[in-house]
């Protein structure tokens, strides 16, 4: 892949940002985190949140101030 002028091979660039030699399948999205970033969160953003860690989903929310 050509990005920005930069020669990028996707799949070894992936393999690199998970720590892993070789391709996994089996483990790959096991474990999903994800942080949202944010001067303010609307209180629908927040109970939305907190209902998908219900489930077991790693999703954060960490305010950013200006």
């Amino acid at each position: 892949m050509r990005e920005n002028n930069i020669e990028q091979d996707a799949t070894e660039s992936l393999l690199e940002f998970l720590d892993w030699n070789e391709s996994d399948d089996e483990q790959f999205g096991k474990e999903v985190k994800i942080f949202l970033t944010l001067a303010e969160f609307s209180k629908e953003l927040t109970t939305s949140v907190m209902w998908l860690n219900d489930f077991e989903l790693d999703i954060r929310c960490v305010r950013k101030y200006p």
